[in-house]
Parts: C-alpha cells; sequence; structure tokens
C-alpha cells in the first residue's frame, strides 16, 4: 500500500508504544478508588446510596461507551439477592430522542463519556435540571473531571486515563473496571472493596504477563486466521462479553476495514448461522469465541456441541478462553485455537479479551498495510 493511501496518521510503533502501558493505567485506577481518597469518596457514596430512594438505574453512553455498560447489567443479572431497582442500558442518541422523562422521577441516570463535554448528554441534563431531579440522582463516568457535564452532576468518577492515540484504546478498559465499580455499590450487599482490588490486581499482574509473549499469542490468532478474512463474527458466551465481543466489532472495522459483528451466542444461532448453511466453502467468514465465565461442565457440553456445529461450517474457529476446562477439551483440535487468560473477576473478562483483541488488530492491521511502521 502506497502512503497516498494509508489510512491512519499514527505508526504502528507509535500506537504500540502508547497501549501497552494499559495495565499500569489500569493499576493507577484501581489504586484512586481502593486507597487514600478514592477509598473514602466510595465509603461516603455507599452512605449516600443508602439514602437516596429510587426505583431505576439507567446507564447512557453511546459507542464503546454503552457497550461498556453491559458489564453492570451482567452484574444485576448475576447477583444472588434481590434488587430493589430496574435497570437498563441505552444508547445516548436514543435516550435523547425517545426515553428523557416528562415529569421528575425516581431514576439513577448515570452518563458515561470519556470527554465529558457531549452536546447531547449537556442537552440532557439540562433538561432534568428543569424537572428539578435530585443531583444525587445525576452521576457521570468520565476521564475529564472538570468537563461541563460534570459541573452538572452530583456525583463524577474519574478513569484516570493518560493520553491514548486513539479514543477508546486504554479508556474502555478502564471504564469496564470503574462500571463494575458502581454496580458492586449499588448492589451494596457483601461489597468489600479490598475484595475487588486484590480480584483486579490479580487480572492486572495476569496482564502483564501475558504482555512479556504477546507477539507469540497475536501471531498465533493472525497466521491461523489469515489476512484475507472478508467478514468476521465475535461471539460472546456470557453477558459480560458481549461489551468486549461489540467493542472488538468496532476495532477490526476501525482497524482492519474489514465487516464485523459482535453478538451474542443465542442470537447467533437465529440468523448468522443460517448465512453459513448456504456457504459453507466460503472461508473469508471467520469465528471468534468470546468466553469469559467459568461455568460448569453441563453448560461446557452444550458449548462445546455449539462451538462444533460452527466449526464444521466456517472451518476455524478462535477462541478466548477464562475457562480452564474447556480449554483442555479443545487441546488437541487444530481447527480450534485456544487463546487462554485469567481473570479472577469474571465480570471483568473484556479487559483481558480487549487487550489481546486490540494488539491482534493492530498487528493485522500492519501486515495489510493499513498502519504504516
Amino acid at each position: 500500500m502506497t502512503p497516498e493511501t494509508q489510512i491512519w496518521p499514527f505508526s504502528y510503533n507509535d500506537l504500540l508504544k502508547n497501549f501497552l502501558n494499559a495495565p499500569e493505567v489500569l493499576q493507577d485506577c484501581v489504586n484512586s478508588y481502593t486507597t487514600g481518597e478514592g477509598k473514602k469518596m466510595v465509603q461516603s457514596i455507599i452512605q449516600i446510596v443508602s439514602q437516596i430512594k429510587f426505583s431505576k438505574v439507567v446507564f447512557i453512553g453511546n459507542t464503546f461507551n454503552h457497550f461498556a455498560s453491559f458489564i453492570p447489567r451482567f452484574v444485576f443479572m448475576n447477583s444472588p439477592y434481590a434488587l430493589d431497582f430496574t435497570w437498563e442500558c441505552i444508547e445516548l442518541t436514543e435516550f435523547y430522542d425517545y426515553f428523557l422523562p416528562e415529569d421528575s422521577q425516581d431514576t439513577l441516570y448515570i452518563f458515561i463519556s470519556r470527554s465529558g463535554s457531549s452536546r447531547l448528554i449537556l442537552k440532557a441534563l439540562d433538561h432534568l435540571s428543569l424537572l428539578k431531579i435530585d443531583r444525587n440522582l445525576l452521576w457521570l463516568i468520565t476521564n475529564e473531571q472538570n468537563s461541563p457535564v460534570a459541573k452538572k452532576c452530583g456525583q463524577v468518577f474519574h478513569t484516570y486515563v493518560d493520553s491514548e492515540l486513539v479514543i477508546g484504546l486504554k479508556s474502555f478498559g478502564n471504564t469496564l473496571f470503574v462500571l463494575y465499580l458502581v454496580s458492586q455499590m449499588l448492589v451494596g450487599t457483601d461489597f468489600n472493596l479490598d475484595t475487588i482490588q486484590k480480584g483486579s490486581f490479580e487480572l492486572i499482574s495476569e496482564l502483564k504477563d501475558f504482555r512479556e509473549s504477546w507477539e507469540k499469542s497475536v501471531d498465533q490468532i493472525s497466521d491461523f486466521l489469515g489476512y484475507e478474512l472478508q467478514y468476521l463474527y465475535f461471539i460472546s458466551k456470557d453477558p459480560s462479553s458481549l461489551a468486549c465481543a461489540k467493542f472488538a466489532a468496532l476495532i477490526a472495522k476501525t482497524y482492519h476495514r474489514k465487516f464485523a459483528e459482535g453478538i451474542a451466542l443465542g442470537h447467533f444461532f437465529h440468523g448468522p448461522f443460517q448465512v453459513f448453511e448456504r456457504r459453507i466453502e466460503d472461508k473469508s467468514i471467520n469465528c471468534m469465541m468470546l468466553v469469559g465465565d467459568r461455568e460448569g461442565e453441563e453448560s461446557n457440553n452444550t458449548l462445546i456441541r455449539l462451538i462444533d456445529q460452527i466449526k464444521i461450517r466456517a472451518g476455524k474457529v478462535v477462541i478466548l478462553c477464562n475457562n480452564p476446562s474447556l480449554s483442555a477439551f479443545y487441546k488437541s483440535d487444530y481447527d480450534v485455537l485456544m487463546i487462554n487468560f485469567n481473570s479472577p473477576i469474571i465480570e471483568l473478562s473484556p479487559i483481558f479479551e480487549t487487550f489481546i483483541l486490540q494488539l491482534a488488530f493492530l498487528k493485522i492491521a500492519k501486515k495489510s498495510g493499513l498502519i504504516g511502521k
């Protein structure tokens, strides 16, 4: 590819260098909420949560911020306790066009905006202020604490991301952690900040270990799939990994300029799977399965059956796997590439999955000539 047709203004080395410190950036974020003043802030907000009245929680964001809101959704779905509120994750434009309330409601609004300057969020907050919504019911997750949006919210959660050459490169992972923390605070029961810190630090340690030999795993993925793929499905086994599946499809289209779709496993077998049946000989369609949970043998048996059905039609399947027993089953299957990782907190599995996939598509984009050296 000639310099005139290159898409990216940044070099591969610039992007790689900017991204590889993501584990340290995440560690700074975890530290900021589990020690010192940040820990006191979390404890004070827990007190506020116990005092304010709300029957519904709404998470509002666009693109990767919207995808990140799937994490609290999974935390609430997975809670062993009955919750006294309902929840909803709404894309920002849809919220502004169709969901803005016409009168005061007992709803907790959690906006997610990296820049904190979204025009639609500002207009939505102006509308909510006219309804005299309690500021304690207006929360913001952002990387800019002093942004125009932040000034209109009662509680602001900073994501603590340093500079990133591509928006979302590191802030997606930190946003996932902050949303996990916020959702645990809202659940309330058995909330233990020390346990969250411990599990998060274990995840960060695993990320750093993976980083030491990341090129081997990434080369395995690119060599296994090839560089001529025209369409890629990211299939999520569990609700938390759906956040990564959606974001990964965005990465693939952004970095590699190829069609991609992030989809839940159940949805995949009601539509896309039928397309495979009509294109058995077309190897330009590939699948990556994201398995972030660690369910038992019965669930794995069902998953194995479905993976085998995909494999018959797609030819090859890459599995990013946080499930040791599933990994052991496919250890000797040459049509399945297992990329194993360890996320002690399953709700944070998308952080690890995204770390792997961002590196993979940076490398694929470089080899395809879309990013210069």
